[in-house]
């Protein structure tokens, strides 16, 4: 891999690290039932007396500005709901689990990227942040936020009326493209959020070449041999990503910083395919010089709930069992 590759890797990184510290692209405990009462009160006051009107010297976090604003924006007229909700809505990270496997499904479907379910998840989290919504809501908002998600990063597009015919009949065309309004304002425009598979697959290139691997790759991935380390990283690759799937399903990881799950994800390769100390270690220079850290506590908590998010997709692979993992 030529060194021009791995710099336009290394900018990427840098980026990403600069984005997921922004206020505009971290996420929130929105399902706690602090965030959720916080939520249903402002939908009630907005019933009874209009959005409130709050100093301007209050208003600078955006996320309070919206939380107490969430009328302004509102999708309520698009789909109906109650107009004094008698009690906050049961939304639970069930209906996100739900709803994110059938995102894997929308772009299984359709053949594309699954790196776009990450994405429009982002895109759902932060206006589930903001916004009261009921299940009928909460559908929309998801549908829209995978066809957002398509419409802005897929090279491959889908019309918003195969989008629509998914909704069995109760979500339209026109219900979608209100809310895509209602959501790119929500979202203050901020549509390129930083993911965990996007650290990876820019990570990996560096690793492997630093490691002296004796491929590139087919898709310049880097993938390949590390016969200096007797060690075969191919594997390691697709490992980490489809562990970067696994977290985008796990609502514990919206609070974590993606750099976070990243690396995770590919310290828990290591570990699975038995590949030598020096991986890590190479690892670890590679993450300083972009300011990471593989021995961070959010880190080290990544990869206690990627180990047990894998058990339960895989029961079966004694491999990946808790007790034959290393630590960090």
């Amino acid at each position: 891999m030529s060194s021009a590759t791995t710099e336009g890797h290394a900018v990427h990184i840098d980026a990403f690290v600069r984005q997921e510290r922004l206020p505009s692209y971290t996420r929130r405990d929105y399902l706690s039932s602090d965030w959720q009462n916080a939520l249903w009160q402002a939908r009630i006051r907005e019933v009874s007396c209009g959005p409130a009107v709050r100093p301007a010297a209050d208003r600078c976090d955006p996320y309070t500005r919206r939380l107490e604003d969430t009328a302004r924006g509102s999708p309520s007229s698009v789909v109906p709901s109650p107009l004094a909700p008698a009690a906050p809505s049961e939304i639970c990270s069930r209906w996100r689990d739900k709803i994110v496997e059938w995102k894997y499904q929308i772009v299984d479907r359709f053949d594309l990227d699954r790196g776009l379910v990450a994405v429009s998840s982002f895109y759902l989290d932060r206006y589930l942040s903001m916004h009261y919504v009921d299940e009928e809501l909460f559908q929309l908002a998801a549908m829209t936020s995978i066809y957002l998600a398509i419409k802005v990063h897929s090279t491959k597009k889908i019309s918003i009326e195969a989008i629509a015919s998914t909704g069995n009949g109760y979500i339209t065309d026109a219900h979608i493209q209100a809310m895509e309004l209602d959501l790119l304002q929500g979202l203050d425009w901020n549509l390129h959020p930083p993911t965990a598979v996007g650290f990876i697959e820019n990570i990996f290139p560096i690793l492997a070449a630093e490691l002296g691997s004796s491929s590139s790759g087919p898709d310049g991935t880097g993938a390949g041999l590390c016969p200096s380390l007797g060690g075969d990283t191919s594997g390691v690759l697709e490992f980490a990503k489809f562990l970067s799937e696994l977290s985008v399903c796990a609502y514990p990881f919206v609070n974590a910083r993606p750099s976070s799950v990243a690396i995770a994800a590919l310290g828990y390769g290591f570990d699975y395919f038995a590949l030598p100390p020096e991986c890590k270690s190479t690892l670890q220079q590679i993450l300083i010089r972009h300011d990471l850290d593989m021995k961070t506590d959010e880190v080290k908590e990544c990869k206690k709930l990627l180990r047990r998010i894998y058990k339960l997709a895989m029961p079966n692979d004694c491999r990946g069992s808790w007790e034959s993992m290393g630590s960090y």
